[in-house]
């Protein structure tokens, strides 16, 4: 995976003069700290996908346990799915607009421009680029899933969603697939 940051600290490092001590060690202290932001980042990371592992082995256990339990995981899953990581709150006003679009439109799959013609159709305007780039981001945050090449949708982590009433188990999204 490419990374943007590699060289950043370096090239920092290089405009600050060498004869001044005092920069040159708040420079390291920077460049260091610098390094655990990025190594605590591949750590949520992590967290994150080993929490996506764990959440789709617990719903294929969920059949085996009373309906009482099953209810009460559902609803934990539900509130963990609901819980958005704290750099999601710091997002653009296009990349808001378009997760909201996801959580509020009950749509199976999307492309860029049925993204486009949604925000268009509220009011709100976008640019494919900003849409695609936004797309891309919330699939390597683990929000979306990549379906097909320019099809995305929301990552349901096994959870089961309700459709008509009837919950759905996971085994109607795989057999749509083949």
């Amino acid at each position: 995976m490419l990374n943007p940051y590699k060289n950043f600290s370096m090239s920092i490092s290089a405009t600050i003069p060498q004869e001044d001590p005092a920069a040159q060690a708040t420079s390291h202290a920077a460049s260091h700290l610098w390094q655990q932001i990025l190594r605590a980042r591949q750590q949520r990371d992590d967290a994150a996908s080993t929490i996506d592992k764990f959440a789709q082995a617990l719903t294929m256990l969920m059949p085996a346990l009373p309906q009482a339990a099953q209810e009460e995981y559902r609803r934990k899953l539900d509130e963990l799915k609901r819980e958005s990581p704290a750099d999601l709150q710091r997002v653009g006003e296009v990349s808001g607009n378009v997760i909201e679009l996801f959580r509020r439109e009950v749509k199976k799959e999307w492309n860029v421009s049925e993204v486009q013609n949604s925000l268009s159709n509220q009011g709100k305007s976008a640019e494919p680029k900003a849409i695609y780039n936004t797309l891309n981001y919330l699939v390597k945050a683990g929000l979306l899933e990549r379906v097909a090449r320019g099809r995305y949708r929301l990552r349901e982590l096994g959870f089961g969603l309700e459709a008509d009433g009837l919950p759905d188990d996971g085994t109607t999204r795989m057999s749509e697939h083949y």
